[in-house]
């Protein structure tokens, strides 16, 4: 699961067209950000994996395009309706991508497999317990491995771009 700021982005694709003396420091931050992000995609995930990313409405277009350079697959989306106190309600899409010759479902369910779910936060950087909770039902006996993420759940590797992993 990776929680990228999308925000970055922009900044991460226009760092690609300048010189290297004339980077502005919002350019050098995304790149930062984003080279983090693929080597460790590159480095610390098997050649066939499904990858969950959390992107905000605005960002849905910039998440799609990336992933598809990065050679990820889109396969399905499901929707938090988020409630943050103090904040405007927003829309957040966790979006399933998969890399590799597998269907990103590999057990069976019963019952019809909930696209939409709820779920308050303590802060605005943390993502609802539900989310954690299907993809360990989705995927009980893989490894998991969230990217500059905050929440700190057990069978869950969290790293951020400062290279410390917290557990």
């Amino acid at each position: 699961m990776i929680n990228p700021k999308w925000s970055l982005y922009k900044d991460y694709k226009m760092a690609k067209m300048n010189l290297s003396e004339s980077i502005p420091q919002e350019e050098i931050r995304a790149m930062r950000a984003f080279h983090f992000l693929e080597e460790c995609l590159r480095d610390l995930s098997y050649p066939n994996h499904i990858l969950f990313v959390w992107v905000t409405e605005y960002y849905v277009q910039d998440c799609c395009s990336y992933m598809n350079r990065l050679g990820y697959r889109y396969y399905a989306r499901f929707i938090w309706a988020n409630k943050p106190a103090n904040v405007q309600p927003a829309r957040e899409y966790l979006l399933m991508y998969y890399k590799g010759n597998f269907l990103p479902f590999t057990i069976n369910f019963s019952g019809p497999l909930k696209l939409t779910f709820t779920g308050s936060v303590k802060t605005q950087k943390c993502k609802p317990a539900a989310a954690y909770s299907m993809i360990d039902a989705f995927y009980p006996y893989w490894s998991k491995l969230q990217l500059f993420g905050w929440t700190r759940r057990p069978g869950w590797s969290v790293f951020h771009q400062n290279e410390k992993k917290y557990k």
